[in-house]
């Protein structure tokens, strides 16, 4: 090996050592620093680490409020002492936990543990009473001190509690409207401002956050809740809803579902209370879809007013389906086929709409996608697109089924018969404020118009043939206050076994009121009541308890409905009763004499009364009838003018 090498190697030799020194230097400084820090200063560490924690805790925001329209608080923040340990401070763990545990409600070995554990901070009890809080403070115990936090307190307990959902320990909302607009009510902007002064060494005080007000009335809502609860606890029911929105604005008043739990004790109950039920479910409509059906065919001229189905008797198939009425019925004009909720005619109407004008039709009532209430877990519901439409699909779709809506879905559609034809978004949110009091700005309220007035005025007869007496809704009715609706009753489907349950049922009434100019529309569903599984007995019964409540509260409600002349009025120059009700055994001559001379509108409603199957040939009056090869029983009818 040469010197060059030689002096080289001894270069890079010298060199390692260098660095290998330098590292250990390192280290050692490392070292000794953290002992410093953790022996000389550890007392003053942990002051000062208490002291940042506490300033922090001044400058974290009070929680916004939560109103009512009518400027009742619904949800409010308040100061409580939270009491926690520094256990290196504590001097007897044992002594202090002998005299904290009454005052803590907690287990003497628990609370020694804490004050022995190796942390330099503690909770002892989070959210204190005042009074427990301020005996703790009187002990002086070595090491216990404590600190202001805020606890969300709802003052109505359990009303609306679904929708305003509730805040955890650390005033961060975790369900329904606390949760959505929590930014909001925390008011990040000025908690952010607040931070960075504290960090800068500027004194701050304590600052609230942002606010809300709804579109509840703390007093509807009382009504429409209690009532509620009352009626499914009643009938045995899972759970109910009921919605009572205001019909010129899409403005919620009341929205509530049954079992509720109280926000103020969210852990005292399961999460499956928590789910509000008004916006989350998706189920099948049944026959209150049958307006929807019939504002379409009556919209696009497809049926008019003064038109008759045959309603086969009671049963009819279309494809393999075979498709039932509860009561047997024949022939029926458009007001009597919503009147007594006719299935078969529902369906006879739908598949005379053309696929996309339906389809059309029913996303413009607000159906297949959620709304813009902006609330969580709000369900969308399923509208099967056309392609996928058979006869059998079209035909039960149009009394309710193959097809899901949510409660709030119903409610605005239904709504626009009430608004004169004009769909208006739901909405529950009123304002919405910063911690400065400036208005934040939300999406604006849309609406379209959907069917004609003369429609509307159709329909508002047909439902206000609803309630009154030989309708589903007669069990609605409240003295002095006319009301229009529809009943609705389908089956659940069973996903397990594939097929329609035949013992669980979702049963619904809804309505608006006064029928000539509406105020309110109401919505109530019950899901699997045990008793009286219809509609019109489960659901419509809370109905009428609600708006009775509603027309006490606002007395001017009451007013007489001036309701259009129906279809089968005009139908009829001689009254049907005046005719003979013909035996089971009616004769060919009684037949003849019952049919003969009489226009058609007149001779389909007397055949449809007493069960006679007719086909028609010919206009003008009946001629002729002659018993029809093609209908065992059943005549063809010959007009002529």
């Amino acid at each position: 090996m040469g010197l060059p090498q030689q002096l080289a190697n001894r270069s890079f030799a010298q060199r390692l050592r260098w660095v290998r020194f330098l590292l250990l230097l390192g280290v050692v400084g490392v070292l000794a620093r953290a002992l410093y820090l953790q022996v000389y200063l550890k007392d003053d560490l942990e002051r000062r680490a208490l002291r940042q924690y506490n300033q922090a805790k001044e400058v974290e925001l009070q929680r916004g409020t939560i109103s009512d329209a009518t400027g009742a608080l619904l949800a409010v923040s308040l100061p409580m002492q939270s009491l926690f340990a520094v256990p290196s401070e504590v001097e007897n763990p044992q002594a202090e936990a002998q005299k904290l545990a009454p005052y803590l409600g907690q287990e003497e070995g628990a609370l020694a543990a804490k004050l022995s554990e190796s942390t330099s901070f503690t909770w002892l009890k989070r959210q204190a009473h005042p009074l427990i809080a301020q005996k703790v403070e009187s002990l002086a115990l070595p090491g216990v001190h404590s600190l202001a936090e805020y606890r969300r307190f709802y003052p109505f307990q359990t009303q609306g509690a679904q929708l305003l959902g509730f805040v955890g320990m650390d005033s961060k909302g975790l369900e329904g409207l606390e949760f959505r607009y929590n930014d909001q009510l925390m008011d990040r902007r000025d908690q952010e401002e607040s931070w960075s002064n504290f960090l800068s060494g500027t004194p701050m005080d304590r600052l609230s956050g942002g606010s809300m007000q709804l579109s509840l009335d703390s007093r509807l809502q009382h009504y429409v809740e209690s009532e509620l609860v009352k009626g499914v606890s009643a009938l045995g029911a899972s759970d109910g809803v009921a919605i009572l929105m205001e019909s010129a604005t899409g403005r919620i008043l009341a929205m509530a579902s049954a079992p509720s739990f109280d926000p103020n004790r969210y852990k005292d109950f399961e999460r499956s209370y928590y789910f509000n039920r008004a916006v989350g479910v998706a189920y099948e409509p049944g026959s209150t879809f049958k307006m929807i059906t019939l504002a379409t065919a009556l919209e696009n001229k497809v049926v008019a007013p003064d038109d008759f189905f045959f309603c086969e008797n009671g049963s009819y198939r279309i494809q393999d389906r075979l498709i039932h009425d509860v009561k047997p019925y024949g022939w029926l004009s458009l007001d009597r086929i919503i009147q007594k909720s006719s299935n078969i005619c529902a369906a006879k109407i739908g598949l005379l709409i053309p696929r996309e004008t339906f389809y059309k039709s029913i996303e413009s009532f607000g159906f297949g996608k959620k709304t813009r209430l902006n609330l969580p877990a709000e369900a969308a519901g399923k509208l099967y697109p056309t392609e996928e439409w058979t006869p059998v699909k079209v035909a039960t779709m149009s009394y309710g089924h193959a097809i899901s809506v949510t409660p709030v879905q119903m409610t605005a559609a239904i709504n626009t018969i009430a608004n004169g034809g004009v769909y208006v978004e739901p909405r529950v949110v009123d304002s919405v404020k910063t911690a400065g009091g400036e208005e934040v700005e939300l999406p604006p309220s849309q609406s379209h118009k959907v069917i004609s007035p003369e429609t509307v005025r159709l329909l508002t007869g047909y439902m206000f043939a609803v309630t009154q007496d030989g309708g589903t809704g007669r069990m609605a009715q409240v003295s002095g206050l006319d009301i229009a609706g529809k009943s609705g009753t389908s089956r659940k489907f069973n996903a397990k076994e594939g097929e329609y349950s035949s013992s669980q049922h979702i049963s619904s009434f809804i309505g608006f009121f006064p029928a000539q100019k509406p105020w309110v529309t109401l919505f109530v569903m019950v899901d699997e009541p045990n008793q009286y599984y219809l509609g019109s007995k489960s659901a419509v019964p809370i109905f009428h308890e609600i708006a009775t409540k509603v027309k006490d509260l606002n007395p001017a409600l009451a007013a007489h409905f001036d309701a259009p002349t129906l279809a089968l009025d005009r139908a009829q120059p001689v009254k049907p009763d005046s005719q003979p009700v013909l035996d089971k055994n009616r004769t060919w001559a009684q037949v003849q004499k019952l049919l003969l001379k009489k226009s058609l509108r007149e001779a389909l409603f007397l055949a449809g009364r007493e069960g006679i199957k007719v086909r028609v040939q010919g206009t003008g009056l009946v001629r002729d009838l002659r018993a029809d090869p093609k209908q065992p029983g059943g005549y063809v009818l010959y007009l002529s003018l």
